[in-house]
């Protein structure tokens, strides 16, 4: 797009001590969203006319803003130019202020019909008109002074009316799909306009089909409305299916003029079909059902110019060639998201992988899809069961006999974290479905709990000492890569947390989670053993006329539970470790069930220290009950002094 301004000095002549720099700000014309500034200085001052010819790069996104610290800045921030090597800055002013330094007040001077957005270098108001002049929702924008408009202002429509106030009911295509049909996340629609005795001309465009949807609506002003419902049978199908295999080697002048058959043999349960170089329409003229065939480039690449903003080599499709208004990510295995940000490959699966995409926005809890529902519920089992085993498990343990020994200490630890466990899931799980029902904008509060929630959840897990050390020292990458990033659809805007790592990283994290599933469980299981064995070894001194193995089997009794606490522990930690081998990535949100269910059931064991611990031991149940009851004993005296 090419655009010719002419710019006048402020004063004339001009100060030729002075250097002069032309100043560009970037911003969104439907939301008004700041994108950047540019500055571009005049390099001959001298002369008394310029022309100037610059390439103007807009950014895709202000992600890559960058502030700078400038106590000068009074009632406002600092901004680095966009394309200026020299880090050179301005001062960006809040609203109601002007001025190099923010410093000059400045009121409002825009009509009632009309919207303030800022000051100009004169300052003077900048005003946009106010949408009462667009009709539904149109966004109304001033016409520039450089474009050659009989209107002095513009309507931008939203989704599904056109007109120059945005009055029109735009035409609407609504494809529905059968059930049996699985849908992917995105959907390639081809417009062909076929015209006499011409090129038939070819428009792609895409559409984001949702998880809960199983149809999509599509406005197109060249067409009519349509509504159809997509059969199996509606499948184009390839000529492999439909000839064999000596006539599909033969060469394409050959063969195309036998393409008319599979319409006249299949009838109606053929509607089209293709090659590598051609897509044939069957229809019906006259008494005889034809195929009207043309070309068609299969390999359509639109790749976004190089300039692709999605995440994990994802390769970008452009709507359009020339001017295009959209864009879509095909993402590689492993990997989806609308900028392929989610991985499902492994133990990189989170809970905003697994249920994200299932959460539907501005939408209540008891209208949200069933897994939404049920993992609802399942937090609220858990949430509960946690809370009761970790206030139980810490009445018990915090018994100063239990404490003097090395295994009190350790289920004392396993206590405290089975409650710091169960607060942390219980917020993760809701800050993930309020975040995406009511979108959150505070970047700043979504940036804290992205990084720190996922890395407590991991090392809560992990008990006390030198076991805690070792995990937060090997999951310390984990913070460290996480990063927000913002989705925007025609229908909603989200922000994301995800975690990128390079591909060493990847195996180093893979090797030390295994670890973080199995150590535990294996030190339980090794402490009861060692436990065991050494107090079948003390009691032959004292017990002289039984042998090792006699007082062993003893001890096994006694102590069963222990080693039934660890054998379940380690059952319990298996189901999602075998999952992420097995099964290696989640293809789709559609496999969220089985992902879902791992990582439920991956929270289990560090909820079970009452359970698995107390209940089993006559002596852990024994000082369970003293400690209850001097709790209730200093209870009633605190009423007592109260009253």
């Amino acid at each position: 797009m090419k655009f010719n301004i002419y710019l006048l000095y402020s004063t004339r002549p001009k100060n030729q001590t002075k250097n002069y720099a032309i100043h560009i700000d970037i911003y969104e014309k439907i939301s008004l969203t700041y994108r950047g500034s540019l500055l571009f200085p005049i390099i001959f001052p001298f002369l008394p006319v310029h022309r100037l010819a610059y390439i103007v790069v807009i950014p895709q996104n202000n992600e890559n803003i960058q502030t700078c610290l400038n106590s000068q800045c009074i009632h406002g921030k600092c901004i680095i130019y966009s394309n200026n090597s020299k880090n050179n800055s301005f001062c960006q002013c809040n609203r109601g202020w002007s001025g190099r330094y923010c410093t000059i007040p400045y009121s409002c001077m825009c009509s009632s019909d009309s919207i303030y957005i800022g000051v100009s270098a004169y300052n003077r108001s900048v005003c946009v008109y106010n949408n009462l002049i667009c009709q539904n929702g149109g966004q109304c924008i001033p016409a520039d002074e450089y474009m050659i408009l009989n209107r002095k202002f513009l309507c931008i429509c939203p989704k599904g009316y056109i007109g120059d106030r945005c009055e029109i009911i735009d035409n609407k295509i609504i494809l529905s799909f059968q059930k049996n049909i699985v849908l992917s996340q995105s959907i390639f629609i081809h417009f062909i306009e076929i015209i006499n005795n011409g090129t038939p001309i070819r428009i792609t465009t895409f559409r984001k089909i949702f998880l809960t949807e199983n149809s999509l609506i599509k406005t197109y002003e060249r067409s009519t409305s349509i509504n159809k419902i997509i059969n199996s049978s509606d499948r184009c199908q390839h000529i492999n299916e439909l000839f064999n295999e000596t006539f599909v080697k033969m060469h394409v002048l050959r063969r195309i003029k036998y393409y008319h058959l599979p319409c006249q043999k299949y009838l109606s349960n053929l509607s089209c079909f293709y090659d590598d170089l051609h897509i044939c329409l069957c229809y019906d003229y006259g008494k005889q059902r034809l195929a009207n065939c043309f070309d068609f480039n299969h390999n359509m690449k639109f790749d976004c110019l190089g300039q692709s903003v999605h995440e994990n080599e994802g390769q970008c499709f452009q709507d359009s060639l020339d001017c295009p208004q959209r864009s879509m990510c095909i993402c590689p295995t492993c990997f989806y998201g609308t900028r392929c940000q989610f991985s499902s490959s492994e133990f990189r699966l989170s809970l905003d992988a697994i249920l994200g995409y299932h959460i539907q926005s501005h939408i209540s809890l008891i209208h949200q899809p069933n897994i939404i529902k049920i993992s609802l519920t399942l937090t609220l089992i858990f949430m509960v069961a946690g809370l009761i085993n970790g206030i139980l498990a810490l009445i018990t343990f915090n018994n100063k006999t239990i404490r003097e020994v090395g295994c009190g200490l350790y289920l004392l630890g396993s206590s405290i974290t089975t409650l710091l466990t169960t607060i942390i899931f219980g917020l993760k799980f809701w800050i993930l479905v309020l975040a995406q029902m009511i979108p959150i904008s505070n970047r700043l509060f979504l940036y804290i709990q992205c990084i720190s929630l996922d890395f407590i959840l991991l090392i809560a897990k992990i008990v006390i000492g030198i076991l805690m050390i070792f995990t937060i020292g090997t999951s310390i990458t984990d913070p460290l890569y996480r990063r927000l990033i913002d989705e925007e659809n025609d229908d909603y805007k989200r922000i994301w947390c995800i975690v990128t790592y390079s591909s060493s990283l990847k195996i180093f994290n893979s090797i030390m989670h295994t670890c973080h599933f199995l150590t535990p469980c294996i030190i339980n299981l090794v402490s009861a053993i060692i436990l065991i064995t050494k107090k079948s070894r003390q009691r032959p001194n004292l017990q002289i006329n039984r042998n090792f193995k006699e007082h062993f089997k003893t001890q096994i009794r006694q102590h069963k539970h222990l080693l039934t606490a660890s054998v379940l522990l380690v059952i319990l930690a298996l189901p999602r470790l075998i999952l992420s081998f097995a099964s290696k990535c989640m293809n789709s949100t559609n496999d969220a069930w089985l992902f879902l269910i791992g990582y439920f059931i991956s929270f289990i064991p560090p909820m079970l220290t009452f359970v698995v611990f107390i209940l089993p031991s006559k002596f852990y149940k024994k000082q369970l009950h003293q400690s209850l009851a001097a709790y209730r004993t200093n209870i009633q005296r605190r009423f007592q002094y109260i009253i």
